[in-house]
């Protein structure tokens, strides 16, 4: 532990969305198709794209946790898990602001993970659940943050991420496939120790290191659990023991990115992505979210990223390049708001967005010390997130 207190920014919005793109429903397949150009996209100002914004503080770390590797909200918890030595899992109020809890158990003892590949929260028995991936185990934490368990997955694949159902399974997320099927979705009983069913095969044609441009896999909706996976157009519904379902697929119009650039060889993923960012296609898909009533993502196109914001009830889209006019920082440059990292959302409809390095940016720091009356040296300051209600 350090001698700090690490602090958290978030940015509260709402979204006045309204666009002329809309949504086309596929009935034949019932999948509706979100048709989305990339070309159309532009900075705006933040008072033109939301309705109001506000600052909230989250501290109480006692040292520097290092930067945000994923963020989950769960009710009026705010779940971060960290990219420092130690990892750890780090819980605050959504409401106040305030750490809750702090799990920082890295290493190679008993109740130690050796990393957290992903993890979920379970309210009802209020318990964190940690994938360390090294180690191909689930561990279970109570809500003070202390160890309770640990049980081993199938030793046949690495698991990227994971989503519990209702039933107790275990939904698994490889990349790379299990070893013996090639599937990459497999669902698991960890009480029996049972594979309950197994789903999306591997393309063969496609190289490894496709497979492994992945984030934010799972997302939770209504009690239904949604997956994403980079370079595949598809946003899955998936039920417990049944095949995932195509829900929406993203179409980008002139920009969809055809199947034979990824069936092409390439040397490494250097020259693969070299390759894309020369074309006029839209590709890579990060950090996907969703709720009832919206959806929202980063993607690749050319050699910048932007952010899509879609509303599921009016079929509308906004496609951004960067947010200029923040409240109280009107000078600050659009890039801090795209570092396509970690992406959220809360049960009430609000976006959370992680703005990285605040310590590299002296104008990002001064505004918010200023916006927030904190007297805080910038070097204190660890990590910057944005929010939103669409």
């Amino acid at each position: 532990m350090l001698r700090t207190l690490s602090s958290l920014f978030l940015i509260l919005f709402l979204c006045g969305c309204s666009s002329d793109q809309s949504s086309t429903s596929d009935t034949s397949q019932e999948t509706t198709i979100l048709s989305i150009s990339p070309k159309g996209a532009t900075d705006y100002a933040v008072a033109d794209l939301f309705v109001r914004s506000d600052y909230l503080v989250l501290s109480g770390y006692p040292g520097l946790p290092g930067a945000i590797d994923q963020l989950k909200v769960f009710n009026d918890l705010m779940v971060v898990s960290t990219k420092s030595s130690p990892a750890c899992l780090l819980t605050y109020s959504r409401r106040t602001g305030e750490l809750i809890t702090s799990i920082c158990e890295q290493g190679d003892a008993p109740g130690q993970y050796q990393s957290i590949q992903d993890f979920q929260y379970l309210e009802e028995s209020n318990q964190f659940i940690v994938l360390d991936r090294s180690r191909k185990r689930i561990m279970y934490f109570d809500g003070s943050g202390e160890y309770q368990r640990e049980v081993e997955h199938p030793v046949a694949f690495s698991a990227n991420a994971f989503a519990i159902f209702a039933t107790g399974d275990i939904l698994f997320y490889a990349a790379n496939g299990h070893e013996e099927t090639g599937n990459r979705l497999i669902q698991w009983n960890p009480e029996n120790g049972a594979i309950t069913g197994q789903y999306l095969p591997v393309i063969p044609k496609q190289q490894q290191f496709l497979r492994i441009q992945e984030s934010n896999n799972f997302y939770q909706v209504d009690d239904q659990w949604h997956f994403a996976k980079a370079f595949d157009p598809h946003i899955y519904q998936i039920a417990a023991y049944q095949p995932p379902t195509p829900a929406f697929r993203l179409a980008y119009g002139e920009s969809d990115l055809p199947e034979e650039m990824l069936n092409r060889s390439y040397d490494n993923v250097y020259e693969f992505f070299t390759a894309l960012r020369k074309t006029d296609y839209a590709f890579n898909r990060l950090n996907y979210v969703e709720d009832t009533d919206h959806l929202a993502f980063f993607l690749e196109w050319r050699e910048t990223f932007l952010f899509a914001l879609h509303d599921k009830k009016s079929g509308n889209h906004r496609m951004v390049s960067g947010l200029t006019d923040f409240p109280g920082c009107p000078s600050l440059e659009p890039d801090p708001f795209l570092n396509y990292g970690p992406l959220a959302v809360t049960p009430d409809g609000y976006l959370v967005f992680y703005l990285e390095d605040l310590t590299a940016d002296p104008t990002l720091a001064t505004c918010l010390r200023k916006i927030t009356d904190a007297e805080t040296a910038p070097k204190e300051v660890d990590f910057v997130l944005f929010l939103g209600q669409p």
